[in-house]
């Protein structure tokens, strides 16, 4: 009975923990890459919203899978709280899902590996190479099909290949990108496997997906034969989304990425609990990085347009996590001080990649805070030390002989110490950044709130980086930077908005956009309002409206709207 009130109580305080986690993400809804991603769910539920606006009602849905799960949050509830919670919920089940995974494997050392991964999470929430991510701060379908795919490598790693590939077939049914990716990763983790019983395990691994492939194929197929493909490539690739495809913008992703791999790479010949699983998950965490590396080699040291439009970095934080599971089920062990090893001898290769590993996450996160600044960013550094410098310390000892005084600690209370430190340490910014409970800030809903007392069919120019206002305001704008269209000719189109709203049809990134849409003088003024139908142009201060023809009709601290006057020849002159 006592163990079973302990499984009982051990499972109820990870439930506990998962939540907690999952609030650290923060409740938000209406940001970011939901400027884009929410606008077709809520015109199916709503023809009247937007309908007016060109990127919205005239271009192709964007993840029109993703929007059946939104237009089901909505029937349940206001969506803000609805669609918010559920990212919550995401966030908390997949930390528990990773804690079934390691109470069945790793039974007795499952309370330390998963409190070890929640502090892992708290640290860098998800986030690696190229800006991708498995969790994130909102629902967007890259959480829901990454969620899913994490669940399928479990169910892999548990020998069960058919649920395994149901589940990855659902995240590319939620993102293609996913879908593309898992025939590659999926279907080398299975050769890595070894021969035996290969082909009944492809087809029950990647059957599934196939399903789901023939469904989006004819999608696929009219992008991947558009003849305007390759000019849009380079606009979404080089352009929008340099940030993602283009490594010299973001050189410094590859530190932390390096220090996990060199820590996981340390513990690699740590005896384990589990053998067969913890084998398996070195094969398969072995194909993980091997993919992520040569894909990157083939964006860098030699460039192939293909390797890099498939985005193979989407696939890198998995790779992270699959070295943080490396980690903790190797080291778990050693918090209890139930594991003996001979003490090492000598310097060896083991402890030089554990040392490069911890100081390289140390390096990453304290480039970020400058000596003379004090508050969160400081906590969090701390934070990250304390994390680093106590799993640096237990790799070490896992190569040493085992102290007896750590015999007085219970197992679970250093990791277990981290996780509370680290969700205080994460609450105040989560509170803060919940625009679910505090709504935008204060200028930009005077200014949303205003427009909806506009026409509905009232026409909006804004500057390129206001993205909210499109949604929130529920009124049509001729364009904005961060919405972007899918096919080809539609996303062309964007490209030229951009540069008729900038003046410049060339423009390289947003800096520019924003700072040619700031010079806007009267001429340029007339020629949009009379392509475009212009009612409003907004603009952000500081800018004098005197060098335009119009009539003020809002202005804030930080934003000013001009009614434009009669456009004609001679007002542009």
């Amino acid at each position: 009975m006592a163990g079973r009130e302990g499984a009982a109580f051990q499972h109820a305080l990870v439930l506990l923990l998962a939540v907690a986690v999952g609030l650290s993400f923060a409740l938000c809804y209406g940001i970011a890459n939901h400027n884009t991603y929410l606008l077709y769910p809520l015109r199916e539920l709503d023809p009247e919203f937007l309908r007016y606006d060109w990127l919205a009602a005239q271009t192709t849905a964007y993840h029109r899978n993703f929007a059946l799960l939104i237009e089901l949050l909505a029937s349940l509830g206001p969506a803000p709280w609805m669609v918010a919670g559920a990212n919550v919920a995401l966030v908390a089940a997949l930390m528990l899902t990773i804690y079934g995974f390691l109470y069945r494997h790793y039974r007795r050392d499952a309370l330390v590996a998963i409190l070890l991964l929640m502090c892992f999470v708290l640290l860098e929430k998800t986030r690696s190479v190229a800006s991708s991510h498995i969790l994130t701060s909102i629902l967007e379908p890259s959480s829901v099909a990454a969620s899913a795919v994490v669940i399928g490598l479990l169910l892999l790693l548990a020998e069960r290949y058919l649920w395994s590939g149901v589940l990855v077939a659902i995240g590319g049914f939620f993102h293609t990108n996913f879908l593309l990716l898992d025939f590659v990763f999926f279907g080398l983790v299975h050769l890595a496997l070894g021969r035996e019983d290969l082909a009944r395990r492809l087809c029950q691994q990647l059957g599934p997906s196939v399903a789901v492939l023939l469904f989006e194929f004819p999608m696929l197929y009219a992008m991947a034969t558009d003849p305007l493909g390759g000019e849009a490539r380079n606009i979404f690739q080089f352009i929008r989304s340099p940030h993602h495809y283009v490594p010299r913008k973001y050189l410094a992703d590859f530190i932390p990425f390096a220090g996990w791999h060199s820590l996981a790479m340390s513990c690699l010949d740590l005896k384990s609990s589990e053998a067969r699983i913890s084998s398996r998950l070195a094969k398969v965490y072995a194909v993980f990085l091997g993919l992520v590396m040569t894909a990157t080699v083939l964006t860098t040291l030699i460039y192939v347009p293909f390797v890099s439009q498939l985005f193979f970095w989407r696939m890198a934080p998995f790779s992270v996590l699959l070295a943080q599971l490396v980690i903790i089920t190797r080291i778990a062990p050693y918090f209890s001080a139930s594991a003996e090893r001979d003490t090492a001898k000598g310097l060896n290769w083991q402890w030089v990649l554990a040392a490069v590993g911890g100081g390289l996450i140390l390096i990453h996160h304290g480039s970020k805070v400058k000596p003379t600044e004090v508050g969160l960013l400081q906590v969090k550094a701390i934070y990250v030390v304390i994390v680093i410098v106590t799993l640096f310390a237990h790799v070490l000892l896992a190569r040493g002989k085992t102290r007896r005084y750590l015999t007085m600690i219970p197992p679970a209370m250093v990791p277990l110490g981290l996780v509370v430190v680290g969700l205080a340490f994460s609450a105040a910014p989560a509170y803060k950044a919940s625009n679910v409970l505090h709504g935008l800030s204060a200028p930009t809903h005077e200014l949303v709130q205003w427009a909806q007392s506009t026409a509905p069919d009232a026409q909006f120019l804004i500057p390129p980086s206001l993205k909210t206002f499109r949604l929130h305001a529920a009124r049509a704008v001729v364009v904005d930077w961060k919405s972007t269209p899918i096919k080809p000719a539609e996303l062309i189109e964007w490209y030229r908005r951009l540069g008729r709203v900038s003046g410049d049809p060339k423009v390289r990134n947003l800096v520019e956009a924003e700072a040619g849409y700031h010079r806007m003088d009267q001429s340029r003024l007339v020629s949009l309002a009379r392509e475009f139908e212009i009612d409003y142009a907004v603009f952000g201060q500081p800018f004098d409206a005197r060098q335009l023809q119009g009539e003020v009709v809002f202005t804030n601290k930080r934003y000013l709207v001009l009614k434009p006057g009669a456009m004609t020849e001679d007002s542009a002159r």
